[in-house]
């Protein structure tokens, strides 16, 4: 239903987006969806270390990746989180890649059942 999809992104991204208390994720959704592309933040940067402070618990790096499902019209954000300091590598991008693939069809096939 398009009401409820409007809501929800109301919660993520309208004017009172701000006042929740976990705010990193629905900024990472929001950044990979307009860059389009995965976004990997680290503690190791100022810009990284600040960002990191919304998590709910001492989050090292965070990890978005932004998945289209154009026959279905679904755009998902599968993000990762971990309490280590991870080098954002070629492998890495390209493991978390196929695991968020895996994760978006799956929900997809799942929605398109109504077992979700």
């Amino acid at each position: 239903d398009e009401s409820v999809r409007q809501q929800l992104v109301e919660v993520y991204y309208g004017e009172r987006s701000n006042e929740r208390t976990h705010r990193l994720s629905p900024a990472l959704c929001k950044r990979a969806k307009e860059a389009g592309e995965v976004v990997w933040v680290t503690a190791q940067t100022r810009h990284g270390a600040e960002a990191l402070k919304c998590s709910i618990s001492d989050v090292r790096t965070a990890v978005a990746v932004p998945v289209c499902h154009t026959g279905a019209a679904v755009n998902v954000t599968i993000i990762y989180f971990s309490i280590r300091r991870a080098i954002m590598k070629p492998t890495a991008v390209e493991f978390l890649i196929h695991m968020s693939l895996a994760v978006a069809v799956a929900s997809v096939n799942g929605l398109e059942e109504g077992v979700m």
